[in-house]
């Protein structure tokens, strides 16, 4: 039995991701901010999904790296790959205690 709760279970997170890429790929705004809390919501808007989403391509790939607690709430990591970039990039993705997107963040190294 799994005791993990919505928050740092991984098969939470995985599935959390599988929408957000597949939403991506349809270039879905509406769809990759279903699982927001409200406050990020609030801070994302549709001009800069259009704009990263442009400059990055194609979410082709992930493989996950673990998870971390950060206060109340628990970051998972995966390493992912986009159309645009042939470097990986660390994708970053916060889950509150009932499972919901509280952040997110792509980062790509340039060297």
């Amino acid at each position: 039995m799994n005791n993990e709760k919505p928050e740092n279970d991984p098969s939470t997170a995985q599935s959390r991701l599988e929408h957000l890429v597949s939403a991506w790929n349809q270039s879905s705004f509406d769809a990759y901010c279903d699982n927001f809390t409200q406050h990020l919501i609030n801070h994302y808007n549709p001009s800069y999904f259009t704009r990263i989403r442009t400059q990055c391509g194609q979410w082709l790939s992930n493989q996950y790296l673990g998870c971390l607690r950060q206060g109340r709430n628990y970051v998972h990591l995966w390493r992912s790959r986009f159309e645009s970039s042939q470097n990986d990039a660390l994708f970053s993705l916060t889950l509150t205690e009932d499972g919901k997107i509280a952040g997110l963040l792509k980062r790509f190294s340039k060297v």
